[in-house]
């Protein structure tokens, strides 16, 4: 195998980025540099030579860690290098004493994981496209400081672990684009965003109120209307919606956990955060 395999810096953001680029994933340098920021020491790159061929990344919470991005460069594949990001990716994970380690795996690489004492959960379902609004009328309101402990819950309902810095993170850098849906003054949706000149991540976002995904969704048309943008989901889910909204079927991904499955109520994410973290 080609590669030495160390921890991702700040200083790799730039290569980390450009290694993206082949993939169309849409990534900019400050979403690594996010990335390291909120789960420090968990991200690994592999270089030959000076030069950066590979990376992994993870997210960990309090109950659950998750193996994100795995991109090895082409010119660098069937070496092996790939298995053993994740292999130091998983044994980062273990370190931390996590009950489960949970991925993403593109449909067709099931297998590869299964090696790694991963198996299948559910499908989910990559959307992509320019928002389009599909309404006049903004449903939700603009997520303040003071709604997010009852964002907080919701989602801890919902994802089954808490993810307060992760979610206080995107609210913090992302202001204008998170919104709460509340009905007699309780949260009963929230959703979500983040921006880049690339590509905008719509996630997450979370519903269990009646209408709830309709309301959220027009609203998302609003706020981000004109935006390329990338949303994941579980297979079936609000396809029609979906599809109003300016968002056509990408690819489909597989979730998959190693130990017990996690707990959580998984119906009532609409937009999962991201692939990378869970």
């Amino acid at each position: 195998m080609r590669g030495r395999i160390r921890e991702m810096t700040k200083d790799d953001a730039p290569g980390a980025c450009s290694l993206t680029k082949s993939e169309e994933w849409g990534f900019d340098e400050s979403d690594f540099l996010r990335i390291l920021d909120l789960f420090p020491g968990g991200s690994f790159v592999a270089e030959h030579e000076g030069e950066l061929i590979g990376l992994v990344t993870t997210s960990s919470y309090e109950l659950t860690g998750w193996v994100g991005n795995v991109l090895v460069d082409s010119r660098h594949r069937t070496q092996g290098l790939g298995s053993a990001l994740v292999k130091r990716a998983i044994s980062h994970l273990d370190e931390k004493g996590l009950k489960s380690v949970l991925l993403f795996s593109y449909e067709g690489l099931e297998g590869f994981y299964q090696e790694f004492g991963f198996r299948p959960l559910d499908e989910y379902s990559a959307y992509r496209g320019r928002i389009r609004a599909t309404s006049r009328r903004i449903r939700a309101d603009l997520l303040e400081s003071s709604d997010m402990p009852d964002v907080l819950r919701l989602d801890r309902y919902s994802f089954g672990d808490d993810r307060s810095h992760l979610l206080n993170r995107i609210r913090d850098d992302f202001p204008e684009v998170c919104q709460v849906l509340k009905s007699q003054d309780e949260v009963v949706g929230y959703a979500m965003a983040q921006t880049s000149d690339e590509l905008t991540n719509v996630g997450p976002v979370v519903c269990i109120g009646p209408r709830c995904e309709s309301l959220l969704l027009e609203s998302i048309g609003l706020v981000l209307e004109g935006r390329e943008a990338f949303l994941t989901t579980r297979r079936g889910q609000n396809e029609a919606l979906l599809g109003d909204l300016g968002l056509k079927l990408d690819f489909g991904v597989v979730r998959m956990v190693r130990g017990p499955e996690p707990e959580g109520n998984p119906d009532t994410v609409l937009a999962i955060g991201a692939l990378e973290k869970g």
